[in-house]
């Protein structure tokens, strides 16, 4: 996709950026090992692999929780109706990789928050997401419909795999005017500032090619990070 401009956060609500460090090899296995074991949420509607992890950024230091449970208001994810999940508890030794750290620490410095975590604590929460179709099923996001999330995030791809169409992130206006699309490369990530825009993911669907064989499978691993004051 070709853009004429460089968007900004603080102007259009957005902003997206690549991280060239993901696409290193050892990352990378390190990123398939820690997805193996997701499965899909305990009370969740939605049959997505999901992994999750809370924790507190305090320092310019990370330190992680054992809470697995993700909630949002039925007037945000009307799919799942206000109903607390319980995700797979992602491993610490994955969450501790310097290039993922790396990433957390360029993720917080999108926020532009007033005090440092030098200052004041953050609460940090990570959601871990792999799109997974079938020839008869799509991978639906959760939710489908053009939503806010009522706190700042950022999405990243972490993995592609296999034939796969769809899956393209659209940024609306709160009227829900459409204002952009991209489809994310591995690597890349779209920052979305949650009072001013709203956002979408269109559904993955498997699209087998010449080479597709029976038993192939396609995905994508994305990660959410969102970041908010401790006490707010």
């Amino acid at each position: 996709m070709k853009v004429l401009r460089n968007f900004e956060a603080s102007v259009d609500g957005f902003e997206v950026e690549f991280y060239p460090k993901l696409l290193d090899a050892e990352f990378s296995e390190a990123q398939r090992r820690a997805f193996y074991d997701l499965k899909v949420g305990k009370n969740s509607a939605n049959r997505l692999l999901r992994g999750v992890r809370w924790g507190v950024y305090a320092r310019d230091t990370f330190s992680w929780l054992q809470r697995n449970s993700y909630r949002l208001d039925s007037d945000k994810n009307p799919e799942e109706e206000g109903r607390t999940r319980y995700f797979s508890l992602m491993d610490e030794d994955f969450l501790c990789h310097p290039i993922l750290t790396d990433v957390l620490r360029s993720c917080f410095s999108k926020h532009r928050f007033a005090e440092s975590s030098y200052a004041r604590a953050y609460e940090i929460q990570l959601s871990f997401i792999r799109y997974q179709p079938t020839l008869e099923q799509p991978a639906l996001p959760s939710p489908i419909i053009p939503h806010q999330d009522a706190v700042d995030g950022t999405i990243i791809v972490l993995n592609k795999f296999g034939s796969l169409s769809g899956g393209l992130s659209r940024i609306y206006s709160l009227q829900n005017d459409p204002l952009f699309e991209i489809d994310l490369r591995t690597g890349e990530s779209l920052f979305v500032v949650d009072s001013k825009i709203k956002h979408q993911v269109t559904p993955l669907q498997m699209e087998p090619d010449r080479d597709w064989r029976p038993g192939d499978l396609a995905f994508r691993d994305v990660m959410i990070v969102r970041y908010q004051p401790v006490g707010r």
